[in-house]
């Protein structure tokens, strides 16, 4: 599910980035918690802008590449 919030970016909900990374709930959540990971809160679900997937596969690839 993808969501546009204020700003104009695509928003993705936090099972959407965690089915497509391999790290754990709690993980991604304390990623949250620190600011690591830009999302936002929208009532009780937590939302995730798509370009931070698209940043973290641009990460991984560029640590395989070196």
């Amino acid at each position: 599910m993808t969501t546009e919030l204020f700003d104009d970016a695509i928003w993705i909900t936090a099972q959407d980035y965690l089915s497509k990374v391999r790290i754990s709930k709690q993980h991604f959540y304390r990623l949250v918690e620190r600011g690591e990971i830009p999302s936002t809160r929208l009532g009780r679900r937590i939302l995730v802008k798509a370009s931070a997937l698209e940043d973290l596969e641009n990460h991984t690839t560029k640590e395989k590449t070196v």
